[in-house]
């Protein structure tokens, strides 16, 4: 397996980091192109403030939305479908929502289209 850089600040960079690495050989390559991370943790004001639902995985520290340069979000959303509990793919905004709400137990089972 090729290395996956994430690019991002703050603890989610490194949790997403460290949970990719944790599935080694089940994660699927994404050439030699960084994650780029547009969001991640939010406080409930910033939350409310970019129309955030009331319950996000962004709050409580479990999500992030992330894009690869030169990948469609419907194809990047295939790839997470087999690594996080929860993704979101907003096809007109071209980036993917990602989280762990189940903590990698329920992999690929809350999907969504936007």
């Amino acid at each position: 397996m090729k290395n996956i850089a994430i690019i991002g600040s703050g603890t989610w960079g490194v949790a997403l980091s460290i949970h990719v690495a944790k599935l080694g050989n089940n994660v699927k390559t994404i050439g030699d192109k960084p994650i780029n991370v547009s969001s991640a943790y939010r406080c409930q004001h910033h939350n409310h403030n970019v129309g955030g639902v009331r319950d996000s995985q962004h709050v409580l520290g479990k999500a992030a939305d992330i894009w690869v340069e030169g990948y469609s979000s419907y194809y990047l959303g295939g790839i997470c479908q087999e690594i996080f509990d929860g993704v979101g793919i907003y096809i007109d905004d071209d980036f993917v929502h990602v989280d762990m709400r189940d903590d990698g137990k329920s992999i690929g089972k809350y999907t969504w289209y936007e």
